[in-house]
C-alpha cells in the first residue's frame, strides 16, 4: 500500500528530529525559547488582558481560572517561580505564551510538554529564554521530571491534557501519594467524569483547597 505524502514527510521529520534535536533525561526532545523581545509587564492585570486580547479570546472559557492562578503566584516583586504544563498552548488558550510572559516579566522558569513536536517548534521562536519546551508523552515526562528534580517545588502545575478518567495518571505522576485509581473505583463504586473524579481525589488528600471551579478547577496546596 502506497504511503501518503503526509506519512512520508512525517517519517522524514522524525528522522531529522532524532538526529539534530538535543535529547535529555527528561523529554524525548527539548527546545528553548529564543525570543528576547517579549514585553515586560509590571502587573498581572495588563499581562492577562494583553494575552487574551492578542493571543486568545477575551471571553475564553479558561480565562477566569488562569487569571486567578497567576494572581496567586504574583507577589509584587521578582521571585523564581516554577510553572510546569502538560499540553503546550492547547486548543485556544495559548497558555504557554501566557505562562512564558509571566516568568519573563516577574521571574522564574516555565517548562511545558506535548506529545506533538509542532507546538515546541512553533513556540520556540515566540517564547523567552525562560521557557523550556519538551516533546514527550506527558505521563512519562512527569515521572522523569520528578525523578530528576527530587527537591524541586512546583509553584503552578497546569494539567491541560486530562482527557479521560484513566488519564488521572498525569496527576498521579506529580502527586505520588494519591490513592490508586482502580482502588478508588473499587472502594467507592464511582465512575464519574474526569472533573468530578479529580475533585474527589483532591478533597481526599486533606491538603488541597479549591479556589475556583468553572470549566477548569483551580486548587491550592
Amino acid at each position: 500500500m502506497q504511503n501518503t505524502a503526509q506519512e512520508v514527510l512525517g517519517n522524514i521529520s522524525a528522522k531529522i528530529i532524532d538526529k539534530f534535536l538535543p535529547k535529555l533525561p527528561v523529554g524525548r526532545w527539548q527546545l528553548a525559547g529564543k525570543n528576547i523581545s517579549r514585553p515586560l509587564y509590571t502587573n498581572v492585570d495588563r499581562l492577562v488582558e494583553d494575552h487574551f486580547l492578542n493571543y486568545s479570546a477575551s471571553d475564553h472559557i479558561c480565562r477566569v481560572t488562569l487569571d486567578l492562578a497567576l494572581r496567586e503566584l504574583y507577589t509584587g516583586d521578582k521571585r523564581q517561580v516554577r510553572i510546569l504544563e502538560t499540553g503546550s498552548s492547547a486548543w485556544g488558550t495559548n497558555s504557554s505564551l501566557l505562562f512564558d510572559s509571566f516568568v519573563n516579566s516577574f521571574g522564574g522558569q516555565f517548562e511545558t510538554v506535548d506529545i506533538r513536536i509542532s507546538p515546541s517548534v512553533d513556540l520556540a521562536t515566540k517564547c523567552s529564554p525562560n521557557t523550556r519546551l519538551y516533546t514527550d508523552d506527558s505521563v512519562s515526562f512527569l515521572k522523569k521530571w520528578s525523578a530528576n528534580n527530587p527537591d524541586a517545588v512546583i509553584d503552578l502545575l497546569y494539567l491541560f491534557a486530562l482527557n479521560t478518567p484513566a488519564d488521572l495518571s498525569y496527576f498521579k505522576s506529580a502527586q505520588g501519594d494519591i490513592d490508586n485509581f482502580s482502588k478508588y473505583q473499587r472502594e467507592t463504586g464511582l465512575f464519574p467524569g474526569k472533573g468530578s473524579l479529580l475533585r474527589e481525589i483532591l478533597k481526599g488528600t486533606g491538603r488541597a483547597t479549591e479556589l475556583k471551579h468553572a470549566y477548569q478547577s483551580l486548587w491550592k496546596f
